[in-house]
């Protein structure tokens, strides 16, 4: 999310990474320029270096190739499961005129201004003309930079600043600092595992070691956040527990900071959805509430399907969400490009605009001061909402499904066989039936039987290929759009 901070010449390149990698097929130079919008001569700039790039980076095989093909047609070729966008990313890191600058961030090593433009070889000029372009990615942030080049702001906004930052550049491609404090902070995420008790996936741990690192040279430097001692009680005894570990590892001058830390790191865990452990906040409910109206309205659910959909584990979620929005100036989802779920796209756009308008409209008036991240991430946060309706609310209780029926002459269990693969595709929204009525919409079988004119009829002489399996997820997505269209056209005709 920060490939803003990159030079020009590397967003470039991974944006077309990113586009070749997303087509199933060859594509042409004229098709790149026009989704990047750069021109031909920039296009093919770019994909020779990148060609460049992939073998600096010292992998053992390559993890693509690339050809033009007569000057027209780029040919991308993926030969490995690993993604070269991180890789790439964090060499591009390494290399950005923004780097020096994030090392004193981070460090706060140049006393002055002049004595960090003499150790990294910059000029007046340049540093001018880089500042400026910085300056409105840290604003995002609600963090500046100082005289002196050192972070200005809130200071959970500038260890949210740093944590991104090393998250997004870094992953898990290099971890920037020693083994022995790898070691130590992961013997320290495993004592607050312990302490919990939770269990954490490899990802959280690679989040909680960038997490507590940042920490760690934050307080090293000095710089302390201390904010009152939390009143729940069961919570109290878990941060309590924590702010004595804390207290010892970081270092700290005071219980206090070791309990401001504690608290912190609840809420971080709280809103990336980790654990579940945070007090009961009241100053949720009219934000939830407001949600809950805005759906409604929305959908037109009756009273009970409401409470079917809104369950107490989906208000926990809300919570979360919301105390993310609260606490962080950046979106749950890191995504490139939130915008290119085509999945989601595809089946619950519905859902997508009722995400957007939730945050463009509904909820800045009930989170005031976070004017800045709505403005500056309105998509990724509509996404982060959309995948949180998606993966949480039992979307069957409000549309119809769609019914395929199943009918085959190779026997019941290979007819068992379909069935069990066609409710993967659940998510969606589907009855399977084995019996061809009117209320059929797609038809699965070895035969040709004649069928009603708006039933769909897939022939499947052989077992499926992955080809069939694409061409009725395809199919799927096209009858949905078509209700949708149709739904709009009859909403159109009452107003």
């Amino acid at each position: 999310m920060l490939l803003d901070l990159l030079n020009k010449n590397d967003q470039l390149k991974l944006s077309v990474l990113m586009t070749l990698e997303s087509q199933p097929s060859a594509i042409s130079i004229k098709e790149l320029t026009e989704k990047l919008q750069v021109s031909e001569y920039h296009i093919t700039g770019a994909i020779d270096t990148l060609i460049t790039d992939v073998g600096r980076l010292g992998l053992p095989v390559a993890l693509f190739t690339i050809e033009i093909l007569d000057n027209k047609i780029v040919q991308y070729t993926r030969h490995s499961s690993l993604s070269a966008f991180n890789y790439l990313l964090y060499i591009y890191s390494l290399e950005s005129n923004f780097s020096p600058f994030f090392n004193n961030f981070l460090f706060e090593r140049a006393a002055s201004q002049v004595e960090f433009l003499d150790e990294n070889f910059i000029s007046k000029t340049s540093f001018f003309r880089l500042r400026k372009e910085f300056e409105p990615t840290l604003k995002q942030f609600n963090v500046n930079m100082t005289a002196k080049l050192q972070l200005l702001g809130q200071e959970r906004d500038i260890r949210s600043f740093l944590y991104i930052y090393l998250l997004t550049s870094n992953g898990d491609v290099k971890i920037p600092f020693s083994p022995d404090l790898e070691i130590e902070l992961d013997n320290l995420i495993d004592s607050t595992e312990d302490l919990l008790p939770v269990t954490f996936s490899n990802a959280d741990r690679l989040k909680l070691r960038y997490y507590f690192y940042v920490i760690f040279v934050r307080t090293s430097l000095q710089h302390y956040v201390s904010t009152n001692k939390p009143t729940n009680a069961e919570y109290s005894t878990a941060m309590g527990r924590m702010s004595v570990l804390f207290t010892k590892f970081f270092e700290l001058p005071n219980e206090l900071e070791a309990q401001s830390i504690a608290a912190e790191l609840s809420v971080f865990l709280f809103s990336e959805g980790i654990t579940t452990l945070l007090p009961h906040r009241t100053d949720l409910l009219p934000a939830i509430g407001a949600i809950r109206e805005q759906f409604q309205t929305a959908f037109h659910p009756s009273n009970e399907t409401m409470q079917q959909l809104f369950t107490p584990d989906v208000n926990v979620k809300l919570a979360q969400f919301l105390t993310h929005l609260i606490f962080f100036n950046y979106p749950i989802n890191l995504l490139v490009d939130p915008q290119k779920i085509s999945y989601l796209n595809d089946n619950f756009s519905d859902y997508q605009t009722f995400s957007q308008s939730v945050i463009k409209t509904l909820l800045p008036s009930y989170l005031p001061g976070r004017d800045c991240l709505f403005q500056h991430h309105a998509q990724a946060l509509s996404t982060d909402l959309l995948l949180l309706i998606v993966a949480n609310f039992n979307l069957t209780l409000l549309t119809s499904p769609i019914v395929v029926t199943i009918d085959f002459t190779y026997g019941e269990n290979y007819t068992k066989f379909i069935e069990n693969e066609i409710k993967n595709f659940n998510s969606l929204n589907l009855k399977v039936t084995h019996q061809l009525t009117d209320q059929t919409e797609i038809l699965i079988s070895n035969l040709s039987p004649q069928v009603m004119p708006s039933t769909h009829k897939l022939q499947w002489t052989s077992p499926p290929t992955s080809s069939d399996w694409a061409f009725l997820g395809n199919l799927i997505v096209s009858i949905k759009k078509e209700r949708h269209l149709n739904h709009d056209k009859k909403n159109k005709q009452k107003n």
